[in-house]
């Protein structure tokens, strides 16, 4: 059975629906059996909602330096945006 924290680790891709079947499965199972993962799933689900109706906000420039320094200080830090089409 899946453990409360394997199912919070795993609430994004269950939310995204990006998880293989015996995963989901598992999740399922895990939901139906504790309330406590059922209230920080919906809670979840509900923020990434309400996330998605909000209207895009371009970063600042310093803001933007932040995260890329935060993305090149992870492990295989060679992070470079996608290049633009158009």
């Amino acid at each position: 059975m899946m453990t409360c924290r394997e199912l919070v680790a795993s609430l994004g891709d269950l939310i995204a629906e990006e998880l293989d079947e015996v995963t989901r499965e598992m999740a399922r199972d895990h939901l139906a059996a504790c309330r406590p993962c059922v209230l920080i799933f919906e809670s979840y689900r509900v923020t990434v909602r309400l996330a998605h109706r909000l209207p895009p906000r371009p970063l600042s420039a310093e803001q933007q330096a932040r995260i890329r320094a935060a993305l090149a200080a992870q492990p295989g830090g060679g992070w470079a945006p996608a290049p633009e089409t158009g």
